[in-house]
């Protein structure tokens, strides 16, 4: 009978914790600024003046295998109009959480899994660089980077 109830007990908490994905809740805390070289060639968060971009991930899924967390590659969102000229991309990651975490390029679409803990935030810091090599004309870019969590 000890083992009939434990296990009713062991049954609801194991479909808890290896149930249905949930999603996470992804909040951008700074939403970053790129700002120009002096040579008019690079937008970058990493050139004087700029601003990484910083996310703050949390209501990560408790199942056993953790949360898998995706950085899509960054890509120009918004350009001035008659802006056209090829445009090459880079950005890097820094993704902290409880004693541990992951960095590294968003040129491959980079995941890491955060293991299941209660109430952990995962803090990630986005910087981002666009190069022309024909320069860039006055106006307002932006860049997109996707983040997913499964």
């Amino acid at each position: 009978m000890q083992l009939a109830r434990l296990a009713a007990l062991l049954v609801p908490l194991l479909a808890l914790l290896t149930g249905p994905a949930q999603a996470c809740t992804i909040g951008v805390s700074t939403a970053g600024v790129l700002k120009l070289s002096n040579d008019g060639h690079t937008l970058s968060s990493g050139n004087s003046g700029g601003i990484a971009s910083v996310l703050a991930i949390s209501d990560l899924d408790l199942d056993l295998n953790g949360t898998t967390i995706t950085i899509s590659n960054t890509r120009l969102d918004t350009t001035p109009a008659g802006f056209a000229a090829p445009v090459s991309y880079a950005a890097t990651y820094n993704a902290v959480w409880l004693l541990t975490g992951a960095s590294g390029s968003l040129v491959s679409n980079p995941s890491f899994t955060v293991p299941p803990v209660l109430n952990l935030v995962v803090t990630v810091t986005l910087h981002n660089t666009v190069t022309s090599a024909t320069g860039f004309k006055q106006g307002n870019y932006t860049t997109k980077t996707t983040v997913t969590c499964s």
